[in-house]
């Protein structure tokens, strides 16, 4: 009988930028999968409240202890330099927001619409909430679900759909 491997790999090199200078962290597949259960599943938000929580989990490492570690791992020189390369891609594709939620406060999307401030009102949906927005070309504000802020225009001057009562 013959075993399928998955085709993900294992773990995934990940660099993040932190005040101390650029730090490595391994991500494995199955911590991942251990460490949230399903249940934190139901929604966008708490997945990614999960996502969050196990990121800060994770062990950050220098370069030079990165490198070790993977040594340690049994992978050769030309491996290695190609998961920290990798990661470095990774962490430079994500820089502009990918790494951030979409409804804190501050968050800027590609067409200048800012997040100012999340309201107590749901949409139809409760897990939808209306957030407050800002043009920061005009500096018109209006509300919108959580959902539409990545893609959402201005409805004054980007002609974007009209605003919810906030």
């Amino acid at each position: 009988m013959t075993v399928l491997r998955s085709t993900y790999p294992e773990f995934v090199v990940l660099s993040f930028e932190r005040p101390e200078g650029e730090r490595f962290a391994i991500f494995r597949r199955d911590d991942w999968i251990q460490s949230a259960s399903p249940s934190q599943w139901r929604s966008p938000a708490t997945a990614m409240d999960a996502m969050e929580q196990f990121v800060r989990s994770l062990e950050l490492m220098t370069e030079e202890s990165i490198v070790s570690r993977l040594q340690d791992m049994g992978l050769a020189g030309d491996v290695i330099a190609n998961h920290i390369a990798r990661a470095r891609r990774l962490r430079e594709m994500n820089q502009g927001g990918s790494w951030e939620r979409v409804t804190d406060v501050g968050y800027r999307n590609v067409d200048g619409q800012e997040v100012v401030a999340r309201t107590d009102r749901t949409g139809g949906d409760p897990e939808q909430h209306v957030f407050v927005m800002r043009c920061s070309v005009c500096g018109h504000e209006y509300g919108t679900y959580g959902a539409e802020i990545p893609h959402r225009c201005c409805p004054n001057c980007q002609d974007g759909p009209a605003g919810l009562r906030r």
